[in-house]
């Protein structure tokens, strides 16, 4: 009897020092909170990595077709190093001068022909393209030829 009274005041004693209730619960409390929170930064990281996909590709494209650009105006300028004249005339074999504002010309090249795009990689036409106007009238006065090169990868 006396064995089953110590036992007793042992264990009032422990629910005096540790609390009557316990906290043995909060442990999956927490971990289904880390868990609900974890849960609702991906979703939202990956939504917006949905929402700015679009632009990234915008973007890349846009970047494609300035460096195609700029290839134009290298090319041009490759053919006036190799020819000091060749601003002199329309070059008809030249698929980058071909448009509506080649000016008088030769090739038979109007108002209402389209513009031509001459790719920037031979054989790879989703590399990116370009197209360049010139403009000579200032040669004389200026000692310039003025270049306008457009650049285009994709839809851009």
């Amino acid at each position: 009897m006396m064995m089953r009274h110590l036992r007793s005041a042992r264990a009032a004693w422990y629910r005096r020092l540790h609390g009557v209730g316990g906290d043995e619960g909060i442990a999956m409390v927490m971990v289904m909170g880390v868990i609900i929170v974890m849960s609702l930064l991906l979703a939202a990281t990956f939504a917006y990595a949905l929402a700015v996909e679009p632009q990234a590709r915008r973007d890349q494209d846009w970047n494609g077709a300035l460096a195609a650009a700029q290839a134009g105006v290298d090319d041009y300028v490759a053919k006036l190093n190799a020819n000091d004249n060749y601003w002199n005339s329309v070059d008809c074999t030249n698929v980058a001068l071909r448009g509506p504002a080649a000016g008088q010309n030769s090739c038979g090249w109007t108002a209402s022909t389209a513009v031509g795009w001459q790719n920037v990689s031979a054989n790879n036409a989703s590399a990116g393209k370009f197209h360049y106007d010139t403009d000579t009238s200032v040669i004389y006065s200026q000692g310039a030829v003025r270049l306008s090169s457009t650049g285009k990868v994709g839809s851009t």
